[in-house]
């Protein structure tokens, strides 16, 4: 693999960086990850509620107008081996290193980003909602592995994908972090995201009661929350909790009135094109 990432280095594609005792290559930032419609479905089929799977996606990177695009030509799934693989995903070096070595090199010209799942197997309709919403961030080991560098080699390091399925609704969202470039998790990009969904909410709020026609509606409308809430209080504070705090993944995902996806999407089997921002070199945690 090494003379494709030193013909990727000269055109602008991957960079150098160093630490104390190490070098390595990465992605330049500035990039875009645009995942077909064929590999969200086989993402989709491929998905376990109960078991984390993984594998990592083909991507075949080039240069236009000083941006990188990565296009995932394909994806390779591949077996977990650890023990209880209802909480780890774990893949053999040896198979991962064959894998990579025949999908990705000097004649081929892509690269791989690795990726896993988290479950989301519930019982009832709430817990897998909220199941959804937590396992959309990135763990302690997620955080640590996004930034270590591939078995196959020790120069290069690349971002990784978490992927989670939707129970209820059948959608996928699928996620970028670590490698140098991206953020360690996606918390502070929903927050983000919950942030200028209050300054619209507020704002056409402000239209909506302002308005003298609308007083009737907002009498029945506290009145019902606040029955509900007596009536019904864990199911009620617990519904409106998942809720709001899914928010921001559809935001980012659906919405027109916002900015292309960063960082992560919510799909249902098909194309998706997720931007990873130009931002300061994050380094090794």
């Amino acid at each position: 693999m090494t003379p494709l990432l030193e013909k990727l280095h000269q055109e602008g594609i991957l960079e150098i960086k160093k630490t104390a005792n190490h070098w390595y290559y990465q992605l330049c930032s500035d990039c875009e990850i645009f995942i077909p419609k064929h590999i969200s479905k086989i993402l989709s089929d491929s998905y376990k509620p109960n078991e984390e799977i993984g594998g990592f996606y083909i991507v075949k990177p080039e240069k236009r107008n000083g941006k990188i695009f990565l296009n995932a030509i394909d994806v390779k799934i591949m077996k977990n081996i650890y023990p209880d693989p209802s909480g780890t995903f774990l893949m053999d070096d040896n198979d991962l290193t064959k894998a990579v070595e025949e999908t990705c090199n000097n004649e081929t010209g892509c690269l791989p980003i690795r990726f896993h799942s988290h479950p989301t197997e519930g019982k009832d309709p709430l817990t897998i909602a909220s199941k959804y919403l937590f396992q959309t961030n990135t763990s302690t080991t997620d955080r640590k592995s996004g930034e270590y560098s591939y078995a196959i080699t020790h120069r290069l390091v690349m971002p990784r994908g978490l992927l989670v399925k939707n129970g209820l609704t059948r959608t996928m969202f699928i996620g970028f972090y670590g490698g140098g470039i991206l953020p360690s998790g996606f918390e502070n990009y929903k927050n983000v995201l919950t942030e200028k969904m209050l300054e619209d909410v507020l704002e056409k709020s402000k239209v909506f009661f302002n308005n003298k026609e609308n007083i009737p509606l907002i009498i029945v409308g506290g009145a019902l929350v606040l029955f509900l809430m007596f009536k019904f209080p864990g199911f009620t504070l617990g519904t409106m909790f998942v809720l709001g705090a899914i928010i921001p993944v559809f935001m980012n995902s659906n919405m027109p009135m916002y900015e292309n996806p960063k960082y992560f999407a919510q799909i249902q089997n098909g194309d998706v094109t997720i931007e990873f921002p130009k931002q300061l070199h994050i380094g090794f945690a």
